[in-house]
Formats: C-alpha cells, structure tokens, sequence
C-alpha cells in the first residue's frame, strides 16, 4: 500500500513547490503563522487483528510520500499528524483505505490543523470584584469567560482555537457592575500549542477596538498582452496563477497606465488567461489582473501588461451587405467580397454586427413564409431563429450596446402592415423576455438603432406617410420627435459613440445621407446629388460611413465617404447586382 499526503494539505492540492513564495510550505506564511515550519510527517496505519505500524517522513520541498510494504490486505485505518520544528502536532488527518492483493494502494489523506488553546492573565484591580476576558475571532465568533485565580493570578483559558490573529479584551468591574479597569491586545493562536497572554489593564473609561485578521490573497505573477490581428482582432492576456488557493480572476483595462481601470469580465474567470476582443486598432492598451478569494476579498493589482493594437487591424474591418438578396460579407476597402452562408435559396435582409462582433443579426425567411430575427456565428455558421415561434413578420434587428438584447420590428399582433418595435434576449435565454416597447402608439416603426440607454427609429403615422426620426428610452418611455420635417425622414443609425445620428432624408428632393446631433440639433447633408443614398452605417473609429446609392448603377452599389464633411467618396462596389443594406463592423 502506498499512503500519499500531498501538498495540498496546505492550499488546493497543486504542488507549488517551485514557486517563488517557498512551495506549498509558504501557506503556513501566508496564514501568519511565520515561526511554523512543518518538517516531519508521522502515518499510523491499523488494522483490526493487526499490529499497527508507524512511519516518520522528514518533508522535502513540500513534497510528502509515506509508503508502506508488505502488508495485510484489508480494510486499514490512516493516520497522519504533520510535526513542527518542535515536533508540535500542527495538523492531522484520517482516512480508510482497503488494500488488495493485487497492486499497490494510493490513499490521500486531507488535512486539518489542530486547534489552538489561549490562557490569559491579568492583575486584579483592588477596586474590582470580577473580571472577563473576550477574545474575537470574528463578526459571528466572539467568545467570552470569567477569570478566576491560580495561586497569585487570574487567568482564563480558551480552548479549541483556529489558528490565527485574534483581538484580546480583559474588563474589571466592581460590585455595582460598573467598568473600573481595562486592557486590550492582539494576540496570536499556534496550531497545537498553548499560548499565554499578559493583558495590562488600565483605569478609567476606555474605547475599547478589537482586531481580526482577514487573509488577503496575492496577485498573479508575470502577466502579459498579446495581440492578435484577425477577422475579429483581439488581446489575449495570460498570467501565472496566484500562489493563493481557491481564487478567481478579475481582468482591468485601461487606456493610460494611470487612467481609470474598468472591469472587463462579467463572470469570474477560472483560468489564467482572458481574451479582450473589444479593443480598436491603433491603440495603446493596459491590463492589470486581481486574485479573487470566494468570500469577495481580493489581491492588489499585479504588474500591469501593456500592448499596442496594429492600426493594419483597421483594414481587416469588415463590411456586410445585401447583394440581390444575399448576405454578403467583404473587406472595408471593397476586396475580398463573397457570400457568407453561400448563394441560398433563402433570402437574406437587415444585416448587423454585434458589439464583441462574434456574432450576425439579420431577417431571413429561411424557416417561415414571413420573416423571422436570425443570429449566426461572424463565419456564417450555425444561424438559429430566435422569433421561429411567430408566425410574423420581423425585421429590422437591431443589438444593445453591451450585446445581451436585440430590439427588432414585428408585426405580431397586429391586423395591418404596421409594426412595432419589441426588444428580446440573446444568449443562453435567446428569444426570451419579450418586450413591445411601442404597444401604446398607434403608428409603424422602422430601423430601430440603439446606443446606451436611448433606441433611434422611424416613425410613420401608416406604413406609407412620411417618416421622422424618434428617440426614447430603452424601456419605451419618454419619446420624442427629432426631425418634425415635412419631408420623408428615416434609418437612422447611432454613431459608436453615440452623440450623433445618420439618417436619410429626401428633404433635398432626392434621398441623401444626413447627420444631426442626438438632440436633433446640428443637421447637416453630407450627400448631395441627382442620386438616391440610404442605409448609413459608422464605421469604428466614427469617422466614415458607408452606405448604398444609385450614383453609378440604378440597382445600387456600397460607399463611403468622410462622416465629417462628405468628402473622400469612394465606390466600394461595380457590377449589376442590387447592392444594398451594408453594415460595418465596430470594434
């Protein structure tokens, strides 16, 4: 039989014993127990009938191996006690293990330290009748007893303590109950052994603080950034883990060494690594990591790793569109353009990028003789329908900033063309909560576009009557008209900071591209022409939008031009086909 206590009868099982901190021996340190060394492992073994027999191992480098031969099968109770340098019991354990005839044994004993004793003293005041002394372990654990005399003194004994640092009070009172005298310590509870406090107590009225020790855990070490240039451009950032036990990570970012640290993941990580794919090119980025303990206490910030984003990562922006009914994806120079999902006998409308843009919206009538809001992978694969229960047309998705919600058009419920605006989950719930944020207006909405907080859309009083521009709350409340024009006002779409909508309006006499400010202030044309312009989209950085027209071909094609001033028009498609709805991806 071989009997096996590894080091994790001091952390979580890992051998740590090349760690910086001193291996797995270095818990002991952490816990504050500095002048504790273990050094020898004793194992009893007993089996009814059987001699019991007993090793003594001297541990090396954390590591601890305690094997026993030729013996007995059956079943054996295991013993073990860790030594101190003293020969201290500071831990022990048991277990049942039964041995076979035919191969050697592994039993892995867990470990417990042994419980502490405290045996206080104090003189007693002449004016005073009875003393008490509190010892708090913690908020839920404060244990009290009455000093009585030992020969010449007045002592108390604590028994069965956990190891640690603990805050001490003696109080003295007279016969009326009354304080007269008192004293305060901190003291500290060794595994195995008692240890004797002198408490000094003084008159008069005092502020009386106890202190508990609260075990903070340490950061990872030797973190880095990597950047990866990609269809989806991202930042991995990977960490040697905490030499603290049982913790989580938490991942901060920031875009100066010393600028304010946002949190990145919304659930603890469990590994040693994290892949940040929200970042924009040409940047400059910071990353610091935290240790987690599970009851909330964390580490400081480790050593922060910094990486800088390729501006070439810009170029691999992508640019998704309509092409007779197709989605298409391309390079947001116009190369590379292909079919995403293929040429599919099903068609395909109202593209658009998810946030983290991992992920595709669109409206297809692939399932349902109506349209239905469809999400796919960013490579074409794997589309599920989210709206496939609803014999409805919808259409239209549009995703919140933080990608957890899809607000879209439908026409469920209803007995005409006209259509609502209702918002449902993605995710593990997709589809789900449901929520018609228009069922009190009597109108048809379109195009909705969402920043944080705020939905952009179109209005009409009936399908065919001419558009405005609204914005209201991401719950539907608080509506209100932007554009309170004659002319035919639509589409709009946030700019990705959010301070400036895109909208096409034909106010010119003919369809064109306009930006105003999220108030509706500042209107300004950016296209101009005897040509049509519609479906705006941003680009990242905020700086260009791309868009379909009539300029060139009568069935459309995709530009883009400078969002600033409309200079810089570049056609980025030429062929036959109806090339409309294009999206850029944002990072």
């Amino acid at each position: 039989m071989e009997i096996m206590v590894p080091t994790s009868l001091f952390d979580d099982g890992t051998d740590n014993s090349s760690d910086d901190e001193g291996g797995a021996m270095s818990s002991l340190a952490l816990e504050g127990l500095d002048d504790i060394v273990p050094t020898t492992v004793r194992v009893t073994i007993n089996k009814e009938g059987a001699a019991p027999q007993t090793k003594e191992v001297t541990i090396q480098d954390g590591k601890i191996e305690v094997v026993f031969s030729y013996i007995d099968p059956g079943t054996w109770t295991v013993q073990a006690e860790i030594l101190d340098q003293e020969g201290v019991a500071i831990l022990r354990g048991s277990a049942t293990v039964t041995v076979t005839t035919s191969a050697t044994t592994t039993c892995k004993v867990d470990m417990f330290f042994e419980p502490g004793s405290l045996k206080v003293k104090s003189e007693k005041p002449a004016e005073s009748v009875s003393g008490t002394a509190t010892l708090t372990i913690s908020e839920s654990d404060v244990r009290s007893g009455v000093l009585v005399k030992e020969g010449a003194e007045w002592v108390y004994t604590f028994t069965n303590l956990p190891p640690g640092h603990f805050g001490l009070e003696v109080v003295w009172k007279d016969s009326n109950d009354v304080k007269t005298h008192g004293g305060l310590r901190d003291v500290t509870i060794l595994p195995g052994r008692e240890t004797e406090a002198n408490v000094t107590v003084k008159p008069g009225t005092e502020l009386g603080i106890s202190f508990s020790w609260e075990f903070v855990p340490k950061p990872p070490t030797a973190v880095q950034a990597i950047f990866t240039a990609g269809a989806v451009p991202s930042v991995t950032v990977q960490w040697n883990a905490s030499v603290t036990a049982g913790v989580t990570y938490n991942i901060y970012r920031s875009e100066t060494e010393d600028g304010t640290k946002v949190l990145l993941n919304a659930t603890k990580i469990m590994t040693t690594s994290y892949i940040d794919d929200t970042i924009k090119p040409g940047r400059s980025y910071w990353y610091w990591v935290l240790s987690q303990l599970p009851s909330g206490v964390t580490s400081k910030y480790s050593q922060p790793a910094t990486v800088t984003t390729s501006v070439a990562g810009a170029g691999k922006e992508k640019i998704l569109f309509i092409r007779d009914g197709v989605l298409w994806m391309m390079e947001s120079d116009g190369t590379n353009a292909a079919p995403l999902m293929g040429n599919q006998s099903w068609r395909q409308q109202n593209p658009t990028w998810s946030p983290a843009r991992d992920m595709i919206a669109f409206a297809s009538d692939r399932y349902v003789s109506t349209y239905g809001i469809f999400i796919m992978n960013a490579d074409g694969t794997n589309p599920v329908d989210l709206t496939v229960a609803h014999n409805s047309r919808n259409l239209y998705p549009a995703w919140e900033p933080n990608g957890s919600r899809i607000a879209f058009c439908s026409d469920r419920g209803k007995t005409n063309n006209y259509l609502d605006i209702w918002v449902m989950n993605v995710g593990e719930s997709a589809g789900a909560a449901l929520k018609n944020l228009t069922a009190t207006s009597v109108g048809h909405h379109e195009h909705p576009t969402w920043a944080a907080g705020i939905i952009a859309f179109t209005y009409r009083e009936t399908p065919n009557d001419p558009g405005e521009i609204y914005i209201m709350n991401a719950d539907g409340s608080n509506r209100t008209n932007l554009t309170t024009q004659p002319s035919d006002d639509m589409q709009p779409a946030f700019s990705p900071d959010g301070t400036k909508i895109a909208f096409v309006s034909d106010r010119s006499g003919y369809y064109h591209i306009y930006i105003m400010n999220v108030d509706g202030s500042g209107v300004r044309q950016l296209t101009n022409g005897y040509w049509n312009a519609y479906n705006p989209s941003w680009s990242a950085d905020g700086l260009k939008i791309v868009f379909s027209a009539d300029k060139d071909h009568a069935n459309g094609e995709i530009y883009v031009i400078n969002a600033e001033n409309g200079t810089g028009l570049t056609r980025l498609t030429n062929n036959t086909n109806v090339d409309s709805e294009p999206s850029w991806s944002a990072y």
